[in-house]
């Protein structure tokens, strides 16, 4: 597997942006391939059918290969805090709004369904998706005097599947989860 391209978040993009942020993509020579002025840009991730996605301010984007844009999905008012995405093998994505609730989008970025309170009273961290796109996991992290919890639910209602509080005095997740290559460890 050799990637054509590479996505990433920059703080500046000379000669590209009219923020000081922006969505760029380069070929692997590192020549710029196009670019995208954004304020307060997220972590983009390449989808499985090699779109980049990224939110700001309450919306997210989903830009082709080429740097078209493909959709945008408008999470509403008020925009909130948005946390992700990931995307699934079939290219569903998970993305929390509002720190608490997590929504599933299709790949063309229609609604599927939204988790209400599904982090509970701590922030979550990116959800992760199992190798074939049943399960969803995410951890929380200590906050306001409440430990953290690693959570799993169901990848096609969103339903809570099972919770593991972390112990520990001021115990919480530092980082996103992740799967084996076999889904059989998170």
């Amino acid at each position: 597997l050799t990637p054509a391209r590479l996505y990433f978040a920059e703080d500046m993009v000379p000669g590209c942006t009219g923020f000081s942020e922006g969505l760029t993509a380069l070929d692997l020579s590192g020549n710029l391939l196009w670019c995208h002025s954004f304020s307060g840009i997220s972590r983009p991730i390449a989808s499985p059918n090699g779109d980049a996605l990224v939110h700001d301010f309450g919306l997210l984007y989903d830009y082709n290969p080429d740097g078209s844009l493909d959709w945008f999905f408008d999470f509403g008012f008020p925009a909130g805090t948005l946390i992700g995405p990931s995307a699934a093998p079939d290219g569903t994505i998970y993305i929390f709004h509002s720190n608490t609730n997590l929504w599933s989008l299709t790949a063309t970025g229609q609604k599927r369904w939204e988790a209400d309170g599904v982090a509970g009273d701590n922030f979550p961290e990116v959800p992760a998706v199992s190798p074939d796109g049943n399960v969803i996991v995410f951890g929380t992290y200590f906050s306001f005097g409440v430990n953290g919890k690693l959570v799993a639910v169901n990848a096609t209602d969103g339903s809570v599947l099972w919770t593991l509080p972390i112990a520990g005095p001021s115990a919480g997740i530092a980082g996103p989860v992740s799967f084996s290559n076999d889904g059989k460890t998170v």
